[in-house]
């Protein structure tokens, strides 16, 4: 690649459809080209008389392509950042800054418009948290009076009193097991509605709750959390950017366990 210490820029931008390459060097910008001095050479009367062997080649449009991806910015806060920068720089530049380009206000609106949005997220999230957890709390507490309910119904009309089905309660009939639940066998991990949530799910066990736990590691010896549901999924929330989680489910009816599921694992992202 030559040296390049100065540019030469047509007001009149050319796409880089219209480029002619005489050494096999060009750099692209927004979708238009900046010609190296040396390196380049356009005009119109060599454009409209080129000869097939004159155009890009399509690998080197891949390549700008693929370099350009990996100046973008993806994640939005850094995309944000990243446009707030330049419309500082174009604001810096001042007249010199070619007038078919972005202007500064249109990537400080852009910006702005990015910002808005993750915010609206967060209080989102936050306000969703809050009735997960609340949620969660009732669910719990519940539970317990059911137990409560069902100790008391067994009390007053036995175990197996049809009496408890009012109750929505099914009698315990003499002698009667269920058998323990199957191993959970299709357990599936995707990114959550939530910023920084997975959802796991898994095929439905009848009669059955569904243990969750999630991990550090492939090596399941650090547990993050666990909860026990009576859906066939659940959100984790709350996790970091860019780590890798492991999930596993086991099915449980009454006080029988099946047996764990093989763990799956996710990137958290946003």
């Amino acid at each position: 690649m030559p040296a390049i210490s100065s540019w030469q820029m047509d007001i009149d931008l050319y796409p880089l459809d219209m480029m002619v390459c005489t050494d096999g060097y060009y750099i692209n910008l927004m979708g238009y080209c900046l010609i190296p001095l040396g390196c380049f050479s356009f005009h119109r009367d060599l454009y409209e008389n080129r000869p097939e062997s004159l155009t890009i080649p399509m690998d080197m449009e891949l390549n700008r392509l693929d370099m350009a991806s990996k100046r973008i910015k993806r994640t939005p806060s850094e995309l944000r950042d990243q446009l707030l920068q330049a419309a500082a720089a174009i604001t810096a530049l001042g007249p010199a800054w070619p007038t078919s380009a972005p202007t500064a206000a249109q990537l400080t609106a852009r910006a702005n418009a990015i910002g808005d949005s993750i915010d609206a997220l967060h209080e989102l999230d936050a306000a969703t948290k809050t009735e997960r957890q609340t949620r969660d709390r009732e669910t719990s507490a519940g539970q317990n009076e059911m137990r409560l309910v069902d100790g008391y119904t067994s009390g007053l009309f036995g175990p197996g009193g049809a009496q408890k089905a009012s109750f929505a309660l099914t009698p315990i009939l003499p002698g009667s097991r269920l058998p323990a639940p199957p191993q959970i066998s299709n357990l599936r991990i995707r990114d959550g509605q939530f910023p920084t949530s997975l959802l796991c799910g898994c095929e439905a066990v009848t009669g059955a709750s569904y243990e969750w736990e999630w991990y550090a590691s492939a090596l399941l010896t650090t547990l993050l959390g666990k909860i026990t549901t009576t859906r066939s999924e659940h959100l984790i929330t709350d996790l970091d950017i860019g780590t890798r989680y492991w999930v596993r489910v086991r099915a449980v009816r009454g006080s029988q366990y099946g047996m764990w599921s093989d763990a799956d694992s996710r990137v958290a992202n946003v």
